[in-house]
């Protein structure tokens, strides 16, 4: 029993002997006292709560970078620290374009060109750093909807985004969460617009019903133009034959003096080579989607763009098959005209064409009519003072008319004459002769001779 003891108080008495190259701690033998162990690594406890912090904002970053909405935040100073993919498909600005800058420089750059101004600039750098400062601000009230601008190959593009603040104990931040609904808008506008056409051609349709004459009609065509067509000037211009140039009539819209200060010559190489001029020369509708580059609006170009016109487009007007002028329409967007609105314009000069067959039709009928008139009122005053009996009757022989004379010649008078037949002024022996005059008339359509 003693053997056994001795062997495992010395297997214990080497198990507790120090290796080599090792350091030990002395602990004292107090009761209830247990000292944590401190052999000169880190406690277990801090590394498991720096990774899970680390593994955190990985996790955060990936929902961030995964979202299909733009997800932008700036720092307390303004400084832009987060822009994920999604704002650089939205914007098309990237993410090493834009980290860093102060916000209101980025949103200079997603603004229309014509809103870039410093006192722009000022106005959103002011309403940030309020933000920022104090935590509230409009922008945080509701979602905002904008137009965007950032890469113009991309055309009108238009963002839904909200933004609210974010709390740290160095003051607020602000995110942003951002949407595209460009294609949204384009279908809203789309059926606007085929709304405006509709409501167009109905008004034009209106406008030749009720005009009497060519400038009531005219006036109308432009008036409505603009008010339902929304174009920013309408004109109608008519062909001087005599000079070859296009002579405006009337207009409508923001015109500013721009037909007094502009020529437009039909068969000239450069005055002739616009919408307006092309479109009577070939018979066509012609669209100008930029004055400011299509090298045709070159003699034009400075007069039109000081009065925001963007784009044009013309259609040519005739009348019994001759091309006599043109509708010019203005827009004061780039790219301002679609096939629909070509279809429009189409219809309008057809339209209009329409209404000037009609009134030169009319006119003629009514020039007949006078012409027509002047020549019974001539015929009247001829058999009224002729010396001859002369006198109307209808295929039976019932009288239908007599001049002064027969009334003077068989002493009737003319309402006792026009209850009776042709055959009791005749002598009896005629009667027959009578009887086979008028069925020549009912047969042949015409008949002469002596009774």
């Amino acid at each position: 029993m003693k053997s056994d003891l001795s062997k495992k108080e010395q297997v214990n008495s080497k198990s507790s002997q120090p290796k080599a190259g090792t350091q030990t701690v002395a602990r004292p033998k107090s009761k209830g006292t247990k000292l944590p162990r401190t052999s000169g690594k880190p406690t277990a406890r801090q590394p498991r709560n720096k990774v899970a912090m680390i593994k955190n904002e990985n996790y955060f970053h990936s929902i961030i970078e995964q979202s299909s909405e733009g997800v932008t935040l700036i720092d307390e100073k303004g400084h832009i620290i987060e822009w994920n993919q999604a704002n650089e498909k939205i914007t098309g600005l990237k993410r090493s374009e834009v980290f860093g800058m102060k916000y209101w420089d980025v949103a200079m750059k997603m603004t229309v060109p014509e809103r870039r101004t410093p006192q722009n600039r000022e106005r959103i750098k002011s309403m940030v750093l309020e933000a920022l400062r104090t935590g509230k601000s409009a922008l945080f009230e509701r979602p905002i909807e904008a137009e965007l601008y950032s890469r113009p190959s991309r055309g009108k593009q238009f963002i839904h985004e909200i933004i609210f603040p974010i709390k740290t104990k160095n003051g607020y931040r602000i995110a942003s969460l951002t949407q595209d609904i460009t294609e949204r808008k384009q279908t809203e506008a789309k059926i606007l617009h085929i709304n405006r056409l509709y409501a167009t051609i109905s008004q034009i349709n209106q406008a030749i019903v009720r005009a009497q004459d060519r400038d009531t009609l005219f006036s109308e065509i432009c008036r409505v133009a603009i008010e339902h067509g929304k174009f920013r000037m309408a004109w109608i211009g008519l062909i001087d034959e005599a000079e070859e140039y296009v002579k405006p009539i009337v207009f409508a819209g923001e015109e500013q003096g721009y037909l007094t200060n502009i020529s437009i010559v039909i068969h000239d190489p450069k005055l002739g080579s616009g919408p307006t001029g092309t479109s009577i020369r070939e018979g066509r509708c012609i669209i100008c989607q930029d004055i400011a580059t299509d090298p045709r609006m070159t003699p034009w170009r400075e007069q039109a763009m000081q009065r925001g016109y963007r784009s044009s487009a013309a259609v040519p007007i005739r009348q019994k098959d001759r091309l006599v002028g043109a509708l010019t329409v203005y827009a004061s967007d780039l790219q301002g005209f679609d096939d629909d609105d070509q279809k429009l314009l189409d219809e309008i000069g057809q339209d209009i064409s329409f209404a000037l067959n009609s009134m030169e039709t009319e006119s003629e009928r009514k020039q007949a009519e006078e012409a027509l008139c002047e020549s019974e009122d001539l015929y009247r005053d001829l058999v009224e003072n002729s010396h001859d009996l002369i006198c109307t009757h209808d295929l039976e022989g019932k009288l239908l008319s007599v001049n002064e004379t027969a009334v003077r010649l068989t002493g009737y008078s003319r309402e006792d004459l026009l209850q009776m037949d042709m055959v009791n002024l005749l002598a009896p022996d005629m009667h027959r002769f009578f009887s086979l005059y008028l069925k020549k008339i009912q047969s042949a359509g015409h008949a002469r001779g002596l009774m």
